[in-house]
């Protein structure tokens, strides 16, 4: 995948011009019954918010195979807090896909690379939101602490449709599935979905408790469950940290029990 470096300004004309050049670049110089041509296809706007080189480079190793199911202009962040000061890098390339069997290109896919370092890791977003694809639908992908306080979070939050995030790569899971939840608690946030791709890994294991109480004769017996002790290996082999999806099956089965919790007193009082 080839990057095209831009100057200092951040001019979006200049950006979209790039892309103009490597979409057609991709084409090549069809003919008018050529059944061959690259389709410039962006049906959604995927912002991802990364800290380190490692990330940045798996997710560039999804992103052909996701462009390929959701077709988007991508905006990725690399923000480096403990390097020096540095002010933002931008980058553009094109993502083409190809059919497997004939190996022609079919689908072209734009991105866009902005790189920060030190006190210019705020301007990000003053950077990145002017390039979004307007009317449609915008994902933000944070690979970060989760912090609702923090204002790039928080800028970046406002101008997306969903919140991806991956409660598996959380350094403090209660903490942040806490901000996480704070999220909903604030009437002054837009409606913004939440999908934990953590969660999703649960499927199966929900499907399989919950199918075990299909059985009417076993039903009756969701009554009586008043504990439940879940198993989990602990994240990094660290004993004092509770595996994230252990957090989110109790907190699902809280909700499907319909349980409520206690304070710290009351807690006390009925140990």
């Amino acid at each position: 995948m080839q990057q095209i470096a831009l100057g200092k300004t951040l001019d979006v004309e200049i950006v979209e011009q790039e892309f103009l050049s490597l979409w057609q670049g991709s084409t090549g110089a069809p003919t008018p019954d050529d059944e061959t041509a690259v389709l410039r296809a962006r049906a959604a706007n995927l912002l991802v918010f990364v800290s380190e080189d490692k990330a940045l480079t798996e997710v560039h190793e999804l992103l052909q195979e996701l462009t390929a199911a959701h077709p988007s202009r991508v905006l990725m962040m690399l923000a480096e807090s403990q390097a020096p000061d540095r002010d933002i890098e931008m980058f553009v390339s094109a993502l083409s896909q190809k059919e497997k069997q004939s190996g022609l290109k079919r689908l072209c896919c734009e991105e866009v690379t902005l790189k920060a370092q030190g006190s210019f890791i705020p301007e990000l977003p003053s950077a990145a939101l002017p390039l979004l694809v307007s009317d449609l639908p915008t994902f933000l992908w944070w690979r970060c602490v989760v912090d609702s306080g923090q204002r790039v979070f928080r800028n970046l939050l406002h101008a997306s449709d969903r919140l991806i995030v991956d409660s598996a790569e959380f350094a403090e899971p209660v903490a942040e599935l806490m901000a996480i939840n704070g999220i909903f608690q604030q009437d002054d946030e837009a409606p913004v979905g939440i999908s934990d791709l953590n969660w999703a890994r649960l499927t199966s294991w929900r499907g399989l408790l919950a199918d075990f109480y299909d059985v009417p004769e076993y039903r009756e017996s969701l009554d009586r469950i008043d504990s439940v002790r879940i198993g989990y290996v602990a994240p990094q082999g660290d004993a004092n940290t509770i595996a994230p999806q252990a957090l989110l099956m109790a907190g699902w089965l809280a909700s499907r029990l319909q349980w409520t919790m206690l304070d710290k007193a009351a807690a006390r009082d009925n140990e």
